[in-house]
């Protein structure tokens, strides 16, 4: 029993200690304007199971000094926490990245039924752009880069067609989605210079062979479900997340926020 007890503390406690991941990423797409762009990542908050306090995470991120803001879904998925989120929300936007925020939406988030449009009016509220199988364009240091926000895919709402109606073959193209097995489907056709995603929490409890037991689509299958990765020459990142779900504990994968430097191959 004590055994046992250790462990759910353990991993409980684990809870309450996020990481700063700061990756430098080598892109071929980047070009010189481009690089040191900074993009401050969150990803999977689970407000309804999330340790870290909105004023730890504001300490952890006030110094990244980001360009750009990408929040990556499952964001809460019961009405009550609406207002909580907006607390959080207001605490992300007091760093005012120049070149914007941008966001998408989680299968977690779905669950709000009609009262998504509400978690979509306080992101905007705060000028997070919830992006739903769509695009857009920002101009950086004279460079053109797509921000391409592809819905949930594992509530088969993603819709490649929409999402790349709109965006410049020539530009670099940031995807920012919430389930990365999107990329199963992403061809020729789709261009990818970097996807930033979230849903496997890195595990949460990342024992091994865990992924068989709770199957989330092929990719955590192959071992790709946290971290920098790369899938037939396509550049991405799993994010860890910032809270739980199901249960509140993690084990062998800390909450994570993420700062990624892009650099030229």
């Amino acid at each position: 029993m004590f055994i046992i007890s250790f462990i759910l503390s353990y991993g409980y406690w684990n809870t309450f200690r996020p990481i700063l991941q700061e990756v430098d990423v080598d892109l071929p797409g980047c070009t010189e304007n481009v690089c040191g762009m900074r993009i401050l990542h969150l990803s999977d908050m689970h407000m309804e199971r999330i340790s870290v306090s909105p004023e730890k995470m504001y300490e952890q991120i006030k110094g990244t000094n980001p360009d750009m803001i990408v929040l990556t879904g499952d964001y809460l998925d019961e009405p009550g926490n609406l207002p909580k989120w907006a607390v959080y929300m207001q605490y992300i936007a007091r760093l005012q990245p120049k070149y914007g925020m941008y966001a998408v939406l989680g299968n977690h988030d779905y669950r709000l039924g009609d009262k998504v449009n509400e978690l979509i009016a306080i992101m905007e509220s705060y000028n997070c752009k919830v992006l739903q199988n769509e695009s857009i364009q920002i101009n950086y240091k004279g460079k053109d880069i797509n921000i391409i926000g592809i819905d949930d895919y594992h509530l088969r709402r993603s819709n490649l067609e929409l999402a790349y109606a709109n965006i410049d073959e020539r530009a670099l193209s940031i995807v920012i989605t919430h389930d990365p097995n999107i990329i199963l489907h992403m061809d020729g056709r789709h261009k990818v210079d970097y996807l930033l995603a979230g849903h496997f929490h890195g595990g949460q409890c990342d024992f091994p062979y865990a992924f068989r037991l709770y199957p989330m689509g092929v990719l955590p299958k192959q071992n790709l479900y946290k971290g920098l990765l790369d899938y037939k020459g396509k550049r991405m990142y799993i994010s860890a997340g910032l809270g739980q779900s199901a249960i509140n504990v993690r084990y062998n994968s800390r909450p994570e926020i993420t700062l990624h430097r892009l650099q030229a191959e």
